[in-house]
């Protein structure tokens, strides 16, 4: 889903550090550009494509990283933590959208969403096991600035990440994201005018669990400095959101986001 084109791949970058791979490689700086299948709307049953960049600029003190819609500063300069400031890009939903149903419901203008971010890595030799295995964790808490949805999304991951021979790695994980009324009317919302006018069912869900996603990721070092990557995230709305006639009647609760990207190291 959108919230999570790219993010997998910072994760799997910053990994590198985590697991004890070439003591330079979370500290390359990068520059790349992703392909991306999605949904066209938080809900939507219908696809399209979109092309994003990313980069990575990195100091003594500090990282700055681009991935898709997320931006990320990092603050704190160990090789096993990243944590800071972060920003994404909520493209909202406008009236450039194929359901001519939904299309008729208030937009919900693109906006920023500022925030914090934590992640990190545990060895699992740390349990006892011999294997270069890692469990990973992120947690990120965001609030809409401006107009847009006006909401709050906290989003919580966990998983494992596993490299091959300094060249492949693999990353798995599951991402549970909680928004907060606001953000739930602004996106699966339909008042009683709205449902006057489209024939769908009123309906004002409250805050509570957006959706749980399982993510995975492929990266493989085609030479030194090139990455290419494959990602593929599958998204299931919670009940109680997937009541709403947008999804249940002119969507699908089940989402679908997947892509290739090439990183190079300079």
């Amino acid at each position: 889903m959108r919230s999570s084109i790219m993010a997998a791949a910072l994760l799997s970058s910053s990994l590198l550090g985590f697991a004890g791979g070439p003591s330079n490689a979370a500290e390359d700086n990068e520059v790349g550009l992703g392909v991306y299948e999605k949904p066209q709307y938080l809900g939507a049953d219908e696809q399209e494509w979109v092309v994003l960049p990313s980069f990575k600029y990195h100091t003594s003190r500090m990282s700055l990283t681009l991935r898709g819609e997320r931006l990320f500063l990092d603050l704190v300069p160990s090789p096993r933590l990243n944590a800071g400031l972060m920003v994404r890009y909520d493209e909202g939903r406008d009236e450039d959208i194929d359901d001519e149903v939904v299309r008729q419901l208030a937009s919900v203008p693109a906006a920023a969403e500022l925030g914090l971010y934590l992640e990190s890595g545990l060895p699992v030799t740390l349990l006892g096991w011999d294997d270069p295995t890692l469990i990973i964790g992120t947690v990120n808490l965001r609030d809409a600035v401006g107009a847009g949805h006006k909401g709050q999304v906290l989003e919580v991951a966990a998983g494992l990440f596993r490299e091959w021979q300094s060249s492949t790695s693999i990353t798995a994980q599951v991402i549970l994201t909680r928004t907060d009324t606001d953000y739930n009317r602004a996106y699966f919302g339909v008042s009683a005018a709205e449902a006057t006018q489209t024939g769908l069912t009123a309906f004002s869900p409250g805050a509570g669990l957006k959706d749980t996603q399982v993510q995975l990721v492929l990266t493989h070092d085609i030479k030194d400095d090139l990455t290419i990557g494959f990602t593929t995230t599958y998204g299931r709305l919670s009940d109680k959101l997937s009541d709403s006639p947008v999804v249940s009647v002119r969507g699908d609760r089940e989402q679908w986001t997947t892509g290739l990207y090439l990183n190079h190291r300079l």
